[in-house]
């Protein structure tokens, strides 16, 4: 008989439970990588830029950037095609964007 308690015991602290001691179907929270590129040219007549980003780090088309230079917010960007390799333009909705400007995902 003890050999069963303690056989149950062992398996108990095996598990890895959720606070109250049963197992949980709640959704694990995981950190969101930023999205960020960098602008590699400027067409200001063409409202346009081409941002260059990580290689598997694309945002999708349509998608809205922000931009930043120094740490202050000076433009923002929606996501057109062309978008080839880790390269993709972006029309410029509002600001100004300088080459080496920041664009991060909103």
């Amino acid at each position: 008989m003890a050999l069963i308690f303690a056989s149950c015991a062992t398996k108990k602290s095996a598990q890895a439970p959720g606070s109250d001691g049963m197992w949980t179907n709640a959704p694990v929270a995981k950190p969101m990588a930023i999205v960020s590129g960098r602008i590699d040219s400027v067409n200001p007549k063409g409202r346009y830029v081409v941002i260059s980003f990580q290689i598997g780090t694309m945002p999708p088309l349509d998608s809205r950037l922000t931009v930043y230079r120094a740490g202050v917010k000076v433009a923002e960007l929606k996501v057109t095609p062309p978008q080839q390799n880790n390269f993709t333009a972006a029309d410029i909705i509002e600001g100004e964007c300088q080459i080496g400007d920041e664009a991060r995902a909103n």
